[in-house]
């Protein structure tokens, strides 16, 4: 019993660490940690394509662009080229940005990739299990 426990956990752990750096946990982590804020503008929206939007901000004469997706408020829709928002940015990598406050945006990110490699995990142990039980029995 206890090795099937650490193995679940081992599993977890794995799956994690993979999931964390395959999404923006690595960035949103660096994020919450050391960001600054500024002002960016709404440059594109693609209200169709999951409430996605482009935005853009200058540091020290340069533009750099990110990616956003509206909320309930404002919706998309309500999104106009030009509407101003707050961005936060790496100080040393400007193109490291995020248009939502970092810490909670690194904690959504670090539940979804817990509750992912969780049912992930489970889902290898339990098939493991089911083709073991279904060589052992005739149908």
């Amino acid at each position: 019993m206890i090795g099937r426990i650490l193995t679940y956990l081992f599993l977890v752990a794995l799956i994690f660490l993979a999931l964390f750096s395959a999404t923006n946990g690595r960035n949103h982590y660096v994020l919450s940690q050391n960001s600054v804020k500024t002002i960016g503008t709404i440059s594109k929206t693609y209200c169709e394509h999951h409430q996605e939007f482009e935005y853009k901000f200058q540091i020290n004469g340069k533009w750099f662009n990110g990616i956003g997706r509206a909320g309930v408020d404002p919706t998309c829709e309500a999104l106009r080229l030009g509407d101003s928002l707050d961005v936060f940015y790496i100080p040393d990598k400007p193109n490291i940005n995020i248009n939502e406050e970092p810490r909670a945006a690194f904690q959504n990110e670090l539940i979804s990739d817990v509750i992912i490699a969780c049912i992930f995990a489970g889902g290898l142990l339990f098939g493991r299990r089911l083709k073991r039980y279904l060589s052992t029995h005739k149908f």
